[in-house]
């Protein structure tokens, strides 16, 4: 038996929940099988679907896909933008080929393949007049955590990585007064705002930096 009736609808069964698992990798495969035979119909070797977070340089990623073309121009390369934990998800589901990630010793990397790529270091960023005053004097940790931190969900690497660095400075992470996913608005809210800081990863902050008007410290 797969389901259990009731009142409420539809329940599955451990076994059920087994199969639904299983359906689910069985339907993004054949998917995948779609899309590679579309390309070959078309011309093309075949489709490359890569899931990349939104705190990993665009500049990199760009190059690599140039690179990748380069070496296999019949080749068409779809991206999927989303959190690491979603994103390795999709890829245990057959959905991804593969995941460009920042991994933290909080992510499950069971049954995964994976290889470091690069290693990248934090850079604090503000406004251009904020950075200017900073960095005219040696950072304090202590007034800097009194500022309007713009940080990543709870769960995402860079919000990690912002509490590992005050909990080694014997601090207690402080409490952001905004959170959002994209790098690209944590720039723009900042730029916008004097008071409020963050940081970024130092190539995402390189790219970011003459779009949104922030600047690094």
């Amino acid at each position: 038996r797969l389901f259990h009736r009731t009142a409420k609808g539809m329940l599955a069964t451990p076994i059920g929940e087994i199969v639904l698992a299983r359906a689910r990798t069985i339907l993004n495969d054949l998917d995948l099988l779609t899309r590679d035979l579309h390309a070959s119909t078309s011309g093309r070797r075949g489709h490359l679907h890569i899931g990349a977070m939104l705190s990993i340089s665009e500049m990199q990623l760009a190059k690599a896909i140039q690179r990748t073309r380069e070496r296999q121009p019949d080749m068409t390369i779809s991206i999927q933008n989303g959190s690491a934990t979603a994103l390795l998800d999709l890829l245990r589901e057959h959905a991804l080929d593969l995941v460009v990630a920042r991994l933290t010793d909080a992510i499950d990397m069971a049954g995964l393949h994976h290889e470091v790529l690069y290693h990248q270091s934090p850079r604090l960023v503000a406004s251009r007049m904020t950075a200017g005053q900073l960095g005219r004097r040696r950072l304090d940790w202590g007034i800097l955590r009194e500022m309007d931190w713009v940080t990543g969900p709870r769960d995402t690497p860079l919000r990690q990585q912002i509490n590992a660095i005050f909990m080694r400075s014997g601090m207690a992470p402080p409490e952001p007064a905004t959170e959002c996913h994209s790098p690209h608005l944590i720039g723009r809210i900042i730029a916008a705002n004097d008071d409020a800081v963050s940081i970024l990863p130092a190539d995402v902050a390189e790219d970011l930096a003459p779009i949104t008007g922030m600047a690094k410290i």
